[in-house]
């Protein structure tokens, strides 16, 4: 089993004498199939084969093998380097590019339901402008799916678990004709959640998550073939914003409103059900590539469409303090027009690119939905000693009978639609100056022009929303219109055949957006940002193919980092004037004997806000600050972070893996046994850098045993994850309307699945 990941690496001696070959790594990072170590930037690449051994099935589970890597799907956190996008702004541009068989997709949610037929995915960190565009100022998610195949193969794949994990996945590739051929895949999963209702006394988090797909290849003529695929997915996950309060300094008030109220971080909440995210869409790309004489045009055409919903109780409590009910409805269409010339000693890629959009969202918020009957004898003086009195008294003190109100005291009403109009013209060449030295020029121009509507409007009986917030806003026909020119240029020296050192330095866009939880018409729109990086590295092949390793540094500057900072009840909207991260990744793949293989990886990340004095503040207890500003921090009040390290960038991340198979007494199957380990530093997870939301050191550790056919016709394997049964978070930030109280999501416990797989070609 080859577990390929190609990135950055420390050296391992190891002696050679019976080691077995790694296979060739080829990747598209640059718009043509070429081998990994021509590339010159930081690129991670794993094959579907080698995930679908590992149990590794979304994104968050392969976050832990990468280093300088966070990313939490579930709930729309996916940060390489520190550099990430806003989790609940689902209408901002993406700061890292998520390309699915050739096509951008805007939102992370398309991700969510995880990996199906996957042949590969490329992990590129840092800025991929020149070839990737817009929104890649913090790198790009590259995923192949599988294609049809000229051959006949299946799969199918069956896994039962802990926590009612319920897993099956099926393939079928095959020719129809001898210039025609299909494929078809399916895989649906569901699992109980980890959490534990209190009061409905039932599992929060329950995900079922389903996908379908069908592929089409067509040799037109000798030199002209189309691909044809049509994707469905279908997710509902019952994780969204935190299911549970991890802190709390005002427990006596809640616990008045909410029986079974309590804050211990333990995977048990009084929330009656959990909040959930749930969504459905659609991916239809088709690709055109004509041979002319030794070049080829590539037209890459692409519909999309997704919609989705997202809310619930969203207070993590049973208090009914304020639900949240948003919804998004998404439509893209990307064209993509290329020229790839042969291999040579001038060799190039250039083309067009086009790219519409559409999204709408609504958001409603009421507020103490069960309205005030029993509410203001929790609250009113009796009860807390007359810390909420300045608060309240406002609130309350006009209105003469409390208990007529039988309704949600408050609605907030957000509105926002965006039209999304983009084009690129871009070019890559390398000159080969010789056999062992090359120079690489890039550039790309980009213009995004968006026009947005934004507005709120708030329904009464109380002004609860008006004194949180402001007063209701109207932004109509806001445009954005944003050029950008990103200049790339690498050289690449290869001293020996299996060493190869490089040197690229490269920028980035990321063009200005809405943000869709605006509490004021100033805080509707981001204004655009850009970075710079320098990286350096050598990636090299040793012991004739056993051993690859590489190892790396970069530096990089971003200029107007898009960043907002949730304030208790809304977003922050700000543009951090300068954001440095730098630092190093390593990663080492070996096969010192045969069967036995090792991985291992390493990240160091300084990632800190260099100018941001405008920063969001943290939420301060009543206690404190028995005002307005004390329930939410209110959208002119701001800090300065400037010197501060960045949220979700920690120091230090790695990973080591091991796994070996041997076949005992000449049977007709091998017994294979594997272990991983992996490690995150402390990182935080709000950008207000309240060490309340935060997530200290921790490692992770799982194990498999299995076996399996001598011709990999089939397979049976154990997995446990989690061994040690770490209780760590995976969201972390303000608790809704309860000043100074935090919500959190956290990660499953220990649990133990089997799966059984069957293939056939």
């Amino acid at each position: 089993m080859d577990w390929k990941i190609v990135g950055l690496a420390s050296l391992l001696c190891i002696s050679s004498s019976h080691a077995a070959k790694l296979e060739e790594v080829l990747v598209t990072a640059q718009k043509r199939s070429e081998d990994v170590r021509d590339v010159p930037i930081a690129i991670s690449v794993i094959s579907g084969d080698d995930m679908r051994d590992a149990a590794i099935s979304n994104f968050n589970d392969l976050a832990l093998f990468l280093p300088n890597v966070s990313i939490n799907t579930d709930f729309n956190a996916l940060y390489l380097r520190g550099i990430g996008t806003s989790e609940l702004n689902v209408i901002g541009e993406q700061s890292v590019a998520y390309i699915i068989d050739g096509v951008y997709v805007s939102r992370l949610d398309y991700l969510k339901p995880g990996f199906m037929d996957l042949e590969r995915i490329e992990i590129l960190k840092g800025p991929q402008g020149t070839l990737f565009g817009r929104n890649a100022t913090g790198g790009v998610i590259n995923i192949t799916n599988g294609t049809p195949t000229e051959d006949w193969y299946g799969l199918a794949s069956v896994t039962k678990g802990d926590r009612n994990i319920e897993e099956v996945e099926g393939i079928i590739s095959g020719p129809i004709t001898e210039s025609l051929r299909f494929r078809l895949a399916g895989k649906q999963r569901d699992e109980d959640g980890s959490g534990y209702s209190t009061t409905s006394d039932d599992t929060l988090g329950d995900k079922a998550l389903s996908q379908a797909r069908a592929t089409v290849v067509w040799d037109i003529t000798d030199s002209l073939s189309a691909k044809l695929s049509y994707t469905k997915l279908d997710y509902d996950i019952g994780v969204w914003l935190g299911s549970e309060i991890s802190y709390a300094p005002n427990d006596q008030i809640t616990s008045l409103l909410d029986a079974d109220y309590e804050s211990n971080m333990d995977r048990n909440s009084s929330l009656k059900k959990g909040n959930q995210s749930k969504g459905k869409g659609r991916i239809v790309p088709l690709e055109l590539n004509w041979d002319v004489g030794e070049y080829v045009i590539t037209l890459v055409s692409a519909i999309t469409e997704l919609n989705d919903s997202q809310g619930g109780d969203i207070d993590a409590t049973n208090a009914d303090y304020i639900a949240l009910s948003g919804s998004a409805k998404s439509k893209q269409w990307s064209e993509e027009l290329r020229l790839t010339s042969p291999p040579g000693v001038f060799e190039y890629v250039t083309g067009l690119y086009y790219f519409k959009s559409s999204i709408e969202t609504e958001l409603t918020m009421p507020a103490f939905i069960t309205g005030v009957t029993g509410i203001t004898d929790a609250l009113l003086s009796n009860q807390t000693g007359g810390v909420l009195d300045p608060v309240l008294a406002p609130v309350f003190g006009g209105i003469p009978d409390l208990d007529l109100v039988t309704g949600p005291l408050d609605t907030f009403y957000g509105f926002t639609d965006i039209e999304t109009t983009s084009i690129g013209l871009f070019g890559q060449a390398k000159w080969n100056v010789s056999d062992y030295f090359a120079l690489i020029f890039g550039l790309r121009y980009s213009e995004d022009e968006k026009l947005g509507s934004s507005y709120s409007n708030h329904g009464s009986p109380l002004p609860l929303f008006e004194l949180l917030a402001g007063p209701e806003y109207s932004v109509l026909n806001k445009s954005i219109i944003d050029r950008d020119v990103s200049p790339k240029f690498s050289v690449i020296w290869d001293p020996l055949e299996s060493v190869s050192m490089y040197f690229t330095y490269a920028e980035g866009f990321r063009s200005g957006s809405f943000n869709i939880a605006a509490l004021s018409a100033d805080e509707v729109t981001f204004d655009a940002e850009t970075s710079v990086t320098v990286e350096a590295g050598i990636k090299t092949e040793l012991f004739d193919g056993s051993t690859r390793f590489n190892l790396g540094a970069f530096h990089t500057r971003y200029y107007d980092y898009q960043l907002a900072t949730f304030t208790g009840f809304g977003y922050a909207t700000a543009n951090a004037a300068e954001v440095v991260s730098k630092g190093f990744e390593s990663d080492i793949t070996t096969m010192p004997i045969e069967n036995l293989l090792i991985v291992a990886s390493a990240g160091y990340n300084e990632a800190e806000f260099e100018d941001f004095k405008n920063g969001g503040c943290q939420t301060r207890p009543l206690s404190e600050d028995p005002t307005p500003t004390g329930l939410a921090v209110l959208p002119e009040e701001v800090c300065d972070l400037s010197g501060r390290p960045i949220h979700r960038a920690p120091e230090l991340t790695g990973s080591i893996r091991i796994d070996y198979s041997f076949t005992p007494f000449d049977l007709p199957f091998s017994i294979g046994v594997g272990v991983d380990a992996t490690f995150k530093d402390f990182e935080y997870m709000d950008s207000d850098l309240d060490p309340l939301d935060s997530q200290g050191a921790y490692w992770l550790y799982n194990a498999r045993v299995g076996i399996k056919s001598l011709d990999d016709r089939w397979r049976f394997d154990i997995h446990g994850k989690n061994l040690s049964d770490e209780l760590i978070k995976t969201f972390s930030g303000d608790a809704i309307l309860q000043p100074g109280s935090h919500a959190a999501l956290t990660n499953s416990p220990k649990y133990f699945f089997a799966t059984l797989r069957y293939t056939f070609n």
